[in-house]
Formats: C-alpha cells, structure tokens, sequence
C-alpha cells in the first residue's frame, strides 16, 4: 500500500529515517527541490513537515559528521555538490 505523508513534496529523490532530535523515536528526512523533515509522534505518524532549501535533489546520508552526537544531514546532487546540514533542533 503506498500513502503520502503529509508534508512532504510530491518529487522525493531519495529518503532516510534517524532520530533527528533525541525523543527516541524514528523521524523521516527527505530529498527532493528541498531538504523535508517529518518528526516522528511516537505513534507511527508523523508531525506536518519542516522544509529547508538545500542542495538536496540527489542522494541523502545521515550521520553524526561533526561529532556532537546527534545525527546531521548531508546532500548530494549532480555532478559534483555536497551539502552538509549540521543538527541545530536539540
């Protein structure tokens, strides 16, 4: 079964799921013409979405790249851009 989750654009190139702020639970993080987030309410759905701009149409790591022990964002798209957004939501 395929369902939209609210908030997030119509064109997602690629998509990842981490505990974004700490709660405990799991919080989706999605590429497309922007970088969307959607904080998990513990319960299997999710809170409207958060939108950034950002180089994010290609594919999308998580990952604690700045060693803070919360996971960041980083981007990439064609040919050669890298975009690195590091965690501010605690």
């Amino acid at each position: 079964m395929r369902r939209r989750l609210d908030g997030l654009a119509a064109d997602v190139s690629s998509f990842a799921l981490g505990d974004m702020h700490g709660d405990g639970t799991e919080d989706v993080v999605a590429a497309s013409t922007t970088l969307d987030i959607l904080f998990g309410n513990g319960d299997g759905t999710f809170a409207p979405g958060v939108n950034y701009a950002a180089a994010s149409s290609g594919a999308l790591a998580l990952g604690d790249f700045d060693g803070d022990g919360w996971l960041d964002v980083a981007t990439a798209t064609e040919p050669s851009s890298v975009s690195v957004l590091l965690n501010r939501w605690r």
